[in-house]
């Protein structure tokens, strides 16, 4: 399908060029809720199967709404010509304008919304919006965080299959997994082109550890400490973070760690 081709070639342009650009998106399906979006999307890509669901924030819109995005272009008559194709699967596609927002989920290529959100199951309590919704982080040199929401179900989990995935896209290279779970990610620290950041990783009474992962420029795993948060990088490569445990009392005690980070040198 012509308008899937479009679609493909739009997304991989405005991912690649990693700047504002204009785009029309033809839009074939609405919502302002991501589980909603995300099963119009379950049903819609049974046809359109390149289909991408935006955020259209990413366009600079101040309206919270989720589209599905059948097709995209830069030239708004070659969108509306995608229209037609799209239209005998949603009869009400449209075209939107579309002013990419640069370092956006949109402008690398990644769903707001992952497309196993729409198995997350009806009777699940614990799920809101924001575990739904994937994030866009900014990092130096041009690199982008990603916080990926997926559902990833698992045999007695309290996490109900809540998972935060951590990517790296950096310009004109394939996206790096990070870690497959990283709870409640806090903000990246960085010292050059290293980064680093805590993740929540286990309950201990009424306190939560976390754990300090740290990584190369191009998204390489240097260090993994467990049970420490706060992280700070220090002079040169060194890290510092306050290192956690629970005393028989039950009471939270922190005591400072530093770590020496050893990376190659190398660009972003």
């Amino acid at each position: 399908m012509r308008g899937q081709a479009t679609l493909a070639c739009a997304l991989c342009a405005a991912a690649a060029a990693a700047h504002a650009e204009t785009l029309y998106l033809v839009i074939a399906a609405s919502a302002a809720e991501p589980a909603v979006i995300a099963a119009q999307a379950r049903t819609l890509r049974q046809n359109l199967p390149q289909s991408r669901i935006v955020h259209m924030a990413d366009c600079g819109t101040k309206r919270q709404i989720y589209a599905l995005v059948a097709a995209a272009a830069g030239d708004e008559a070659e969108a509306r010509a995608g229209v037609d194709m799209v239209q005998p699967y949603a009869p009400d596609a449209y075209v939107r304008r579309c002013e990419v927002v640069s370092g956006s989920l949109l402008a690398i290529g990644v769903d707001a919304v992952d497309k196993s959100i729409a198995d997350v199951p009806a009777h699940a309590v614990n799920w809101d919006d924001a575990d739904r919704v994937s994030e866009a982080r900014a990092l130096p040199g041009g690199r982008t965080l990603v916080v990926q929401r997926v559902y990833a179900p698992a045999p007695d989990d309290p996490l109900e299959g809540r998972r935060e995935r951590l990517l790296l896209v950096r310009p004109g290279a394939p996206a790096v997994t990070l870690a497959e779970h990283c709870a409640s990610p806090g903000r990246a620290a960085t010292r050059g082109g290293l980064f680093a950041l805590q993740c929540s990783r286990e309950q201990a009474g009424p306190y939560i550890l976390h754990s300090v992962l740290a990584f190369g420029a191009k998204g390489e795993k240097l260090a993994d400490i467990a049970h420490c948060r706060d992280l700070r990088w220090q002079e040169a490569n060194t890290l510092s973070c306050s290192k956690e445990s629970v005393d028989a009392t039950g009471k939270l005690r922190l005591v400072p760690y530093r770590v020496r980070i050893e990376a190659a040198a190398s660009g972003y």
